[in-house]
């Protein structure tokens, strides 16, 4: 009997660990924030907006952006808020602001700011080309939204950040793969993420590696490879771990 009493105290102790995993589910785009030519940024999907047009329209009159009836619009200084309830997020951005510079060493990209409406909870961010934001819900108070970063010049092709909203409603950055990949590969380039996948509690980036360089005259492809990160949460930490495994 006792032996027993023990056999469903330990079955208990691991179904209540197995349960208290968070799980995740998969991302669901809320909007988008694009870099245009000339640092003008485009806002699609927000549910709100405060924003400030830009004024060379001349420039731009191509553009089939400029025309509102598809539901986006070109400015160059606002405070876009994308979702709604408890999950909303909001993006600071100043086009015109001399310490949002471009980066050095980035193609096509712009700092901006992004999480609460007070500008002092918020996480520094990267938009490139076009910068899509999805929200990952989670079964716990804690919130994540993934930002997909596109490359136009192809330079580092796709990247992505995490950025996670905690209980206590502060916003913290958990990872960016374009900083990650940097611990295992000396050159960013020849890596190009591929997907993202949500498992659990965990969330898998799949890449590829190709390098080039000459054989004999001819400067042509010389190696190729796979791999992923997996960013797995961790409970106790309240953050994420992450593994490189090569293919």
């Amino acid at each position: 009997m006792k032996r027993l009493a023990c056999l469903v105290a330990v079955g208990t102790i691991m179904l209540t660990s197995v349960c208290s995993a968070m799980t995740m589910q998969a991302p669901q785009k809320i909007g988008e924030i694009s870099l245009l030519p000339m640092g003008w940024y485009e806002v699609k999907g927000a549910t709100t907006h405060e924003g400030v047009p830009f004024k060379n329209v001349r420039y731009l009159t191509s553009y089939p952006s400029l025309r509102t009836g598809n539901g986006s619009k070109i400015f160059d200084k606002g405070l876009a808020c994308f979702g709604s309830g408890e999950d909303s997020i909001y993006v600071h951005y100043d086009a015109r602001d001399g310490r949002a510079s471009y980066l050095p060493n980035r193609n096509d990209s712009f700092v901006s700011k992004i999480g609460s409406k007070d500008v002092n909870n918020t996480i520094d961010i990267t938009v490139t080309c076009a910068t899509n934001i999805d929200c990952i819900k989670t079964d716990t108070d804690e919130k994540m939204y993934l930002l997909v970063n596109e490359d136009e010049g192809g330079v580092t092709g796709i990247t992505y950040t995490l950025i996670g909203k905690r209980s206590d409603g502060s916003y913290v950055k958990y990872f960016d793969t374009y900083d990650i990949i940097g611990r295992y590969y000396a050159n960013k380039r020849e890596v190009r993420m591929q997907n993202i996948k949500v498992e659990g509690d965990e969330i898998i980036c799949n890449y590829c590696v190709t390098c080039y360089g000459y054989v004999g005259q001819n400067y042509q492809k010389t190696y190729e490879g796979y791999g992923k990160l997996c960013f797995k949460w961790d409970d106790e930490a309240k953050w994420f771990g992450v593994e490189n495994n090569t293919l």
